[in-house]
């Protein structure tokens, strides 16, 4: 089942939803700046229509984020259709109302390297949006994928000091909610080769459904 707008985009976001038989939880994959962080719309779609994706939800936005009302394309100090720095946006409150019934989730952005010497020779920073995350799905998620792929994945508040996603509001709303957040950062590199073949990624994604605990309460909606 797909959500989106009936009319030109205006920015709420799409949403597809994937019914699983005989699956209660599966993670939650998003994609908020699809148009600017390269290839992450692609990736994250073609992970959720995979035949044995544990992708249940997939959450993009539908406008750039660097979009104005007036109709240009331009960073400004605000910048109303980036929907990772509001916290009214439907696309936020909709994390949060669906992060309990979830495993984890997992939102997609990309990166440069040239941006920072920390990151200069880092494939992916993974974070729980905070600066801890021993003992977290984000944990797991980097362990597994670095295992199965000898990639260079750096821990954000263990291994690394940047793009850790500690102001998005998605992150704090869905650790408000009790769920699992897991922001992950790519270079362009990664999200190339990514395009070609996301089996890797899916492996570690797949480990956390596996490797999660069993649900013990049923869902509770998020109340902002």
């Amino acid at each position: 089942d797909v959500l989106r707008e009936a009319g030109p985009p205006t920015g709420l976001g799409t949403y597809a939803f994937r019914r699983t038989p005989g699956r209660q939880r599966g993670v939650i994959l998003q994609a908020p700046h699809a148009y600017f962080d390269e290839h992450t719309g692609a990736i994250a779609a073609a992970m959720f229509w995979h035949r044995d994706s544990p992708v249940s939800v997939l959450m993009t936005n539908n406008i750039h984020r660097y979009a104005q009302p007036d109709g240009k394309k331009q960073r400004r100090d605000h910048n109303p259709a980036d929907i990772t720095h509001d916290a009214a946006h439907g696309f936020a409150l909709a994390s949060a109302a669906l992060a309990r019934g979830a495993i984890a989730i997992v939102q997609l952005h990309g990166f440069d390297r040239d941006g920072g010497e920390q990151r200069a020779d880092v494939d992916a920073i993974v974070s729980t949006g905070t600066r801890d995350v021993a003992d977290s799905a984000a944990a797991r998620f980097a362990a597994q994928w670095q295992a199965a792929t000898g990639l260079r994945i750096r821990r954000y508040g263990l291994d690394i000091e940047e793009l850790g996603g500690t102001q998005n509001p998605v992150g704090q709303l869905v650790r408000a909610a009790g769920g699992q957040f897991i922001h992950v950062e790519c270079a362009a590199e990664l999200r190339r080769q990514l395009t070609r073949d996301a089996g890797a990624l899916m492996h570690a994604m797949s480990a956390i459904v596996s490797s999660a605990p069993a649900a013990t309460a049923a869902p509770v909606p998020y109340q902002p």
